[in-house]
């Protein structure tokens, strides 16, 4: 299902129109040593020591699929399902310890729609956890902050969140105009932050425009291009409450990256390897200067990547599948303490997946439709 382009052998990481060049980057511009490319992103090579490639994407006949495409649009006409856009759910409908439906906004009215099997929430690492909680399902000490009865005390809901951070804080200028193609962003790395961690934990981005954050973007200039590090082992974790009992309300979110000492560790050693990498001799045909980030140290290095730090976009791991005290759901995705309900999202992972969560979130969902049809 997945065609990736081949990356030709030998050790690339720059720019030509969105694809990797043939060239190779001086052995000692890179930790001293050469950087092995792969075919594929996945599996070996993030398995291993690492490497570089060219980014996956998923083209049949020269068009991109998505999700919907390939799993939802076929079924379309099947009598059994039934898609409502623009439905907003408000919480689960309990008896008792047992769901019996759901509770939604659609078209200015409030309806409920009753179950006679079970629910299965799909919501993602935010909503999940806040419709839980909305539903009685959580902490019982947030949950009488509002009032709300609890049904099952679960103190992980919405605890262990985990994302992906990546550093906008690597720039170029290059000599002239270079016109982005394809995805924009296809060259990416993994590697280690130290040598004897057994995978990687840092994931490099090559960026065909200025990727930055809201203060970094101060310095984005015509004709630049970004290389984005970021750290897919997190040690940080974070949280999500609810503000209030208002469904409208968006949760409080306590993202906390970088909180952990070591995250900002690694941090440091990926922009060491950025630095490498856009200064190597392979680049030089693409850049007129460097500016970010610049030969900075100590505090000052710190403080560039606090303010380049971003968010991947994959929040997980708020209803996390376990056996400890924080766990919310078990083996077949069942949530503790209720009947007839499920969760296949990215909020059930334990730990964040050190790779983009989109694939993995997918296995989820076809992992819960092999549990439901056994």
């Amino acid at each position: 299902m997945f065609d990736t382009s081949s990356a030709s052998k030998g050790v690339k990481f720059a720019l030509l129109e969105g694809q990797l060049l043939a060239r190779e980057i001086d052995r000692t511009a890179f930790l001293g040593r050469a950087i092995p490319t792969f075919a594929d992103q996945n599996g070996v090579m993030q398995e291993g020591p690492g490497g570089a490639a060219v980014t996956n994407v998923r083209i049949r006949n020269g068009r991109r699929l998505n999700v919907p495409s390939s799993y939802l649009h076929p079924v379309m006409d099947q009598p059994n399902l039934t898609l409502l856009t623009g439905a907003h759910v408000n919480r689960l409908i309990l008896e008792g310890g047992t769901i019996t439906g759901v509770e939604f906004e659609w078209q200015g009215k409030i309806r409920a729609i009753k179950t006679s099997s079970e629910v299965v929430l799909s919501a993602g690492a935010i909503q999940t956890p806040k419709l839980l909680m909305l539903s009685g399902i959580g902490d019982r000490a947030q949950l009488d902050r509002f009032g709300i009865s609890t049904v099952s005390h679960l103190p992980g809901v919405g605890q262990n969140l985990q994302d992906h951070p990546i550093i906008g804080g690597g720039l170029w200028e290059a000599p002239g105009p270079l016109p982005t193609r394809n995805n924009a962003a296809e060259a990416n790395l993994f590697t280690k932050s130290r040598p004897e961690l057994d995978t990687p934990d840092l994931h490099i981005w090559h960026v065909e425009a200025p990727y930055l954050s809201e203060v970094t973007g101060r310095h984005a200039v015509e004709n630049a291009w970004s290389i984005s590090p970021g750290l897919v082992r997190p040690e940080s974790r974070g949280s999500l409450r609810l503000k209030s009992a208002d469904p409208d309300e968006a949760p409080e979110i306590h993202a906390n990256m970088l909180s952990d000492p070591r995250d900002l560790a690694a941090l440091r050693k990926s922009m060491e390897i950025t630095r490498a990498l856009g200064n190597a001799e392979a680049m030089k045909p693409f850049v007129k200067r460097e500016i970010l980030p610049g030969p900075v140290e100590g505090e000052a290095l710190d403080n560039l990547i606090r303010d380049g730090a971003m968010s991947m976009h994959h929040p997980t791991c708020t209803a996390k599948m376990g056996q400890d005290d924080l766990s919310v759901v078990d083996a077949q995705l069942r949530v503790y303490g209720v009947k007839n309900l499920r969760i296949a999202d990215g909020s059930i992972m334990p730990t964040i997946t050190a790779g983009n969560t989109q694939a993995p979130c997918v296995i989820i969902g076809e992992r819960l439709a092999e549990i439901l049809k056994g």
